[in-house]
């Protein structure tokens, strides 16, 4: 059987949980399965299965996470989706965490821990006051550089979204499209057809701005210049 290499512990980044995709694209529910899924997959390297090329058994992954099978099964028919893409099915069946690398350990926290004294399994690791500091005053100067580059342009963003709510989410969604050089003028050409489909179909629920800019719903509004006739 293969020698486990997983750590006991792994980052679990809050603003990652919190402002992220996830919980607009899993349910309640599985947004539980999917922590489960993450901390399971942490122990063999980012892989979800019983052993090398053997796949875990419905009815067996149900009862270690003690969860009921059928929310097992919608969790991971939802996280293959390709526009969540949140599970790899490998060809012999086992599944893999997607965004894995993310959960790890680098090179650099495992030294620092091993320089603190701190051992990386997790028991017992402390970081001083002065060390949380620096790292809070790095991520905040991060996102204070980065709130003023795209600020403008989400503000003219948000003036025409119809339905403004949650602009702090918004503005993490579009920073992340932006991130990935979707240029502004794209999305408002997008907003602005998103506007437009709404004239003409009132009484569907509109999207929430943040939602909107995510798993590239916007792109379905590209072109759209006019109201389409009855």
């Amino acid at each position: 059987m293969k020698k486990r290499k997983g750590d006991d512990w792994f980052p679990f980044w809050i603003d990652k949980w919190l402002l992220g995709s996830t919980r607009d694209e899993l349910t309640i529910e599985q947004c539980a399965v999917w922590v489960d899924f993450l901390a399971l997959s942490n122990k063999d390297e980012g892989y979800i299965r019983a052993n090398v090329g053997i796949p875990y058994p419905l009815k067996r992954l149900a009862g270690l996470l003690n969860r009921p099978e059928k929310l097992i099964q919608e969790t991971i028919d939802r996280c293959l989706d390709p526009k969540v893409n949140k599970l790899r099915q490998e060809p012999d069946g086992t599944l893999y965490v997607v965004s894995h690398p993310d959960y790890e350990l680098s090179k650099r926290q495992k030294r620092r821990l091993s320089e603190d004294g701190c051992p990386e399994n997790g028991h017992g690791v402390q970081k001083t006051d002065t060390k949380n500091r620096i790292d809070k005053n790095r991520i905040d100067k991060r996102r204070e550089e980065e709130n003023k580059k795209y600020k403008k342009d989400f503000d003219e963003f948000y003036d025409i979204y119809h339905l403004k709510v949650a602009p702090e989410d918004a503005l993490k969604a579009y920073k992340a499209l932006r991130r990935k050089k979707i240029t502004h003028k794209i999305i408002m050409e997008a907003v602005k057809g998103y506007s437009n489909h709404l004239k003409n179909e009132p009484w569907k629920k509109q999207m929430y701005p943040a939602s909107f800019l995510r798993n590239a719903k916007w792109k379905d509004f590209i072109g759209v210049t006019h109201v389409p006739e009855l």
